[in-house]
């Protein structure tokens, strides 16, 4: 999903500024506390070397948690593009610009036995 920063609330938070992609994994039925959801984000951002950001659906339909104040403005569109339902778990990652070029860069690098020298 890509973000235009005229569509975000002043000022923009970052991760959803002008030139990343934001790539999101929706998880149904889900009713991890705030501590286990912060557990998890935790591992990823260890394991994938980058911060995760999430919201959940609550039971009356609102988005609430982690990032979910950045969201409000865009409820009926994440709604619609990711089905979301109470219960949802979202877990969303930005990926700046440059993003795809260091990882095609890695991948070639990986290939002819190079290290990752990047992030």
């Amino acid at each position: 999903m890509r973000i235009s920063p005229r569509s975000c609330p002043a000022p923009i938070f970052a991760p959803f500024a002008e030139g990343n992609t934001v790539k999101a994994i929706v998880v149904s039925g889900c009713d991890l506390t705030r501590k286990q959801i912060d557990k998890v984000c935790a591992d990823v951002e260890v394991q994938a070397g980058m911060k995760p950001y999430w919201f959940k659906v609550d039971e009356n339909g609102e988005l609430a948690g982690g990032v979910a104040k950045f969201l409000q403005d865009k409820k009926a569109a994440l709604t619609e593009t990711l089905g979301l339902k109470p219960g949802c778990l979202v877990g969303a990652g930005r990926q700046e610009g440059r993003g795809a070029e260091d990882r095609r860069r890695y991948a070639k690098d990986a290939r002819r036995g190079g290290s990752r020298p990047y992030g």
